[in-house]
């Protein structure tokens, strides 16, 4: 299990009797370069995610760990590319093409947990 990424996924839903679901799972080498891990302010400007010396992350995991703020993020700093909304105590997990990825929170400044292997 040396060097290795596992990731899962699922996500399911019923209303008014019916449901849906879907799920995922895989492993993948770890980059030479390894991970990163960290607790990152986020300001309500468009503030760089700190990945250290990572690069371009295989896999980024990042929390809102505010109790009351929603925080966008973005490979473009004027969060006009696809922006993902993550809502208080909410995640996310994105496989993304470039090393930098932008946050923004909305209202107040919000504490993010970042993963990134």
């Amino acid at each position: 299990m040396s060097n290795e990424i596992s990731a899962s996924l699922s996500l399911s839903a019923a209303l008014g009797g019916l449901s849906v679901s879907g799920s995922a799972g895989f492993r993948a080498n770890a980059q030479a370069n390894g991970f990163f891990e960290s607790e990152q302010s986020i300001a309500t400007s468009a503030t760089a995610l700190d990945f250290s010396a990572l690069g371009t992350p295989q896999l980024l995991f990042v929390k809102n760990l505010d109790e009351t703020n929603f925080v966008q993020i973005d490979a473009n700093n004027s969060f006009n590319g696809f922006p993902q909304k993550v809502l208080p105590g909410q995640g996310i997990l994105l496989a993304p093409q470039t090393g930098t990825i932008y946050a923004k929170a909305n209202t107040a400044a919000v504490l993010l947990g970042v993963t990134a292997v």
